[in-house]
């Protein structure tokens, strides 16, 4: 997991319960660590893909960077992994 995700579903969450649930995935879930490279390398993707007409938001293209640099699956129901996809090679299971 990445910490990014965790702050958008906290974000989006709709009770103080489902908070709570949320939180717990510290705790099951191992959290990739983020350096300045994949910050770097994100902002770059970003830039490609806004130069062919793709807005892709910055924290999709952190989580596919960090995705990418550790070899992990992307689970989503996110289309913009799509345009990301097309940029660069990624393992999405798409929802």
């Amino acid at each position: 997991s990445i910490g990014i995700v965790l702050a958008e579903l906290l974000q989006d969450s709709k009770s103080m319960k489902e908070i709570d649930v949320i939180k717990n995935f510290i705790d099951v879930f191992e959290f990739l660590p983020e350096t300045p490279q994949a910050w770097e390398m994100a902002g770059e993707l970003s830039f490609h893909l806004r130069g062919k007409g793709k807005t892709v938001g910055l924290s999709d293209c952190l989580i596919a960077v960090m995705c990418k640099q550790h070899n992990a699956a992307i689970l989503t129901l996110d289309k913009d992994f799509n345009a990301i996809q097309e940029e660069m090679e990624l393992d999405l299971y798409p929802l």
